[in-house]
């Protein structure tokens, strides 16, 4: 990765690798964000820039991949400054002949804004940066995520440019959007309850992940399709709530569904469904009382020798079965 070390006309350019750099050019993106915040009127703090002449400070380039310094552009002439920041403009957009806006170079030096602080500038204001190869990939890439969860519709141009000038990954950008923005959360209904569940199974793997639970959604849905039946009203917040996964929860319907007339037969009541389905206390109990009655009543069909307990309703005169 190049970086800029040093600051005015003597700037040179060095190589780096290793997990270092990553980390100052982290350190340098919080700085820069920090100077952000705290400047309201693109004004950052004095300190932020390097020191002039040879002996400037060096620091990486910021994560995003602009290919810029952490430290340095406060050195030199105005002139030197102006010089710097339209190398580096340059190196973000990937395009030697991009010219940046006149007022963003007059700001940087005026105020010496450090090369990360520059840098933050033009990712969160300049519309050239949109045009640079990083944010066109990202872009891209918005495209296919918002198709993943959105599922159909237009793709939302305003949220494609604030995925492009930021440095979030896809994961982290969409579960922002979701808490900010009702449109999004309206297609995370559950949202809450998922998380909830994913917390009380200790799977942080998955939690505030919006395209598991696109993936959680899409599974629930397709295991009543299977069977030709709707679900029912607040079972999906319940399947959410329950924190399993889409295997464990096509396995309970399909226990519940091969077992319940067995039940109903073998006790005379229905199948408890949300215990069995959603995991809930005493379910391990209650499969095992279905799986016994789909026994029995298969060994009465075939003629074989049933052993119960039968007790006769002494309201209803039925007799029921206890299994």
């Amino acid at each position: 990765m190049a970086v800029v070390e040093g600051t005015g006309v003597g700037q040179t350019t060095r190589t780096t690798t290793g997990g270092g750099a990553d980390q100052r050019g982290q350190l340098n993106d919080l700085r820069a964000e920090r100077q952000y915040r705290a400047a309201g009127s693109h004004k950052p703090k004095a300190g932020s820039t390097g020191s002039s002449g040879n002996s400037g400070s060096s620091g990486s380039g910021g994560s995003g991949g602009s290919g810029g310094s952490g430290g340095g552009g406060g050195g030199g002439s105005s002139a030197d400054r102006a010089k710097q920041y339209l190398w580096l403009y340059r190196q973000m957009l990937d395009n030697k002949s991009a010219t940046p806006p006149k007022s963003l170079i007059q700001k940087a030096v005026a105020n010496k804004w450090s090369a990360a602080y520059f840098q933050l500038m033009v990712r969160k204001t300049d519309d050239g940066w949109l045009t640079s190869p990083e944010a066109m990939k990202r872009k891209r890439d918005f495209e296919s995520s918002w198709l993943a969860l959105m599922g159909k519709g237009n793709v939302s141009s305003k949220m494609s440019d604030a995925y492009a000038r930021s440095k979030l990954d896809s994961k982290t950008f969409w579960a922002n959007a979701i808490k900010v923005n009702k449109n999004i959360a309206k297609q995370f209904k559950y949202w809450n309850a998922y998380n909830k569940g994913q917390a009380a199974m200790g799977d942080a793997s998955v939690a505030n992940d919006p395209f598991t639970y696109a993936k959680y959604r899409a599974a629930f849905a397709d295991a009543y399709k299977q069977l030709g039946i709707d679900a029912p009203q607040d079972y999906e917040r319940l399947y959410f709530r329950s924190g399993q996964t889409p295997q464990q929860f096509t396995q309970n319907l399909l226990t519940l569904m091969q077992t319940s007339a067995a039940f109903q037969w073998a006790t005379g009541t229905a199948a408890p469904e949300k215990k069995v389905l959603f995991n809930q206390k005493g379910s391990a109990g209650v499969r095992g009382r279905l799986q016994s009655a789909l026994k029995r009543q298969r060994g009465f069909f075939a003629g074989e020798t049933v052993g119960f307990d039968a007790q006769r309703d002494q309201t209803t005169g039925l007799v029921k079965q206890s299994i």
